[in-house]
């Protein structure tokens, strides 16, 4: 079974976080099967200063992440546009 992704790791996506539009390097990719195949991006927020410690990470959906600004714009001004 070939499955292909949107983004590669160590790739850098645009996502929104906590409220803002943000820009985050793919960590690792995994996939999940529910009733179908999810791929989702683990995102890294920022790297451990001290040895041991977790680095922060965030998950999204591949539907979630965008290659440029722009893409996150038009897609969610769609989004709202639409509920309208």
């Amino acid at each position: 079974m070939d499955l292909t992704t949107k983004f590669d790791k160590g790739q850098l996506v645009f996502t929104i976080d906590r409220d803002e539009i943000v820009k985050f390097q793919v960590e690792k990719i995994e996939v999940v099967f529910e009733q179908k195949a999810r791929i989702k991006y683990v995102l890294l927020r920022h790297r451990a200063v001290n040895f041991g410690d977790p680095d922060s990470v965030i998950t999204k959906s591949e539907d979630e992440c965008f290659k440029t600004l722009g893409e996150l714009i038009v897609f969610y001004d769609q989004k709202l546009n639409k509920n309208k």
